[in-house]
């Protein structure tokens, strides 16, 4: 069963509407047009000697202090990769609640062969007493000649943990071309003053292909959107205000393959999944929106 299929039936939802408010009826588009819209890889680096080396290559990111006006200073010299050699550590390597594997961690790692495809995260110094934590995830691929890593992050994590968490649910699935995860990137937070909380997740495509002089990883294809707002406090709210609740909408995309490298998603056109927040989707196949279409892997 192919990974997105899989985790289609996990989320429970297909092309749907939005419940406890009103909401326009998206229009339905054609899945497949004539051209196939070209969806190429990412820039990688490597290849180097071991996983730890590939991560070390990484650039750190976040700030060890604040000075008196509260800027923050002094960024590390050397990027944490703890969670990406240990994925038990990961800040958002938690399944999400709403999937129904309560406790589970996610699978970061996949192996096929003699080779491993790896999405880890590696951590951003946050000076105490911050109660923010931030990570940047990275592809990792493994195979005869070394580990090779995306030269950028796919996505980034970034949050107040008072206030928000994140999740990630991944299912693999290997094909002769390569291999496919179908991932579920849940952000969490409180809203409407603390009165209700939000979550949201945002279903993608990452594809690997770990042959050839080099691996390819290509950009992450939104399918799908899930959203869900409830109350936590029984008492009168603002009902015109979106944060406060009750509502919830589903969406998601078909997909079927009429050759390896060749994918037609079947559905209506969705949100876009590009905005800055407690989850940042750094490479993305086009403008993030979620499009019903004709995508061609092309490398």
């Amino acid at each position: 069963m192919r990974a997105l299929t899989v985790l289609v039936a996990l989320l429970g939802c297909s092309s749907g509407g939005r419940s406890g408010q009103s909401q326009a009826t998206p229009s339905l588009r054609p899945a497949a047009a004539v051209t196939a819209t070209a969806i190429a890889p990412v820039e990688l680096a490597g290849p180097y000697r071991s996983l730890a080396d590939s991560c070390k290559a990484a650039p750190p990111c976040g700030f060890t202090a604040t000075n008196a006006r509260g800027d923050l200073i002094d960024p590390p010299t050397e990027p944490e990769c703890d969670a990406v050699l240990d994925p038990s550590t990961d800040i958002v390597g938690r399944v999400p609640d709403s999937i129904g594997k309560t406790g589970e961690r996610a699978a970061m790692t996949h192996r096929s062969g003699s080779g491993e495809v790896r999405i880890g995260g590696v951590i951003c110094a946050e000076p105490e007493p911050s109660r923010g934590e931030r990570s940047m995830y990275y592809v990792f691929v493994h195979r005869s000649d070394g580990w090779w890593r995306t030269r950028a992050a796919m996505f980034t994590y970034g949050y107040n943990t008072k206030y928000c968490a994140g999740g990630l649910y991944i299912t693999w699935n290997d094909r002769s071309s390569g291999t496919i995860a179908g991932i579920a990137a849940e952000a969490n937070c409180l809203t409407c003053y603390g009165s209700s909380q939000s979550s949201s997740i945002v279903e993608l495509m990452l594809r690997v292909e770990p042959a050839g002089d080099r691996p390819a990883v290509f950009p992450l294809l939104p399918v799908g959107y899930r959203q869900r707002t409830e109350r936590l406090i029984d008492q009168p709210y603002n009902q015109a205000d979106p944060d406060c609740g009750p509502s919830s909408s589903a969406m998601s995309l078909r997909e079927t393959w009429p050759a390896e490298d060749v994918v037609v998603l079947d559905g209506a056109t969705g949100p876009s999944v590009s905005g800055v927040g407690v989850r940042t989707l750094s490479q993305l196949a086009g403008d993030g929106t979620i499009r019903p279409g004709r995508y061609r892997f092309t490398r």
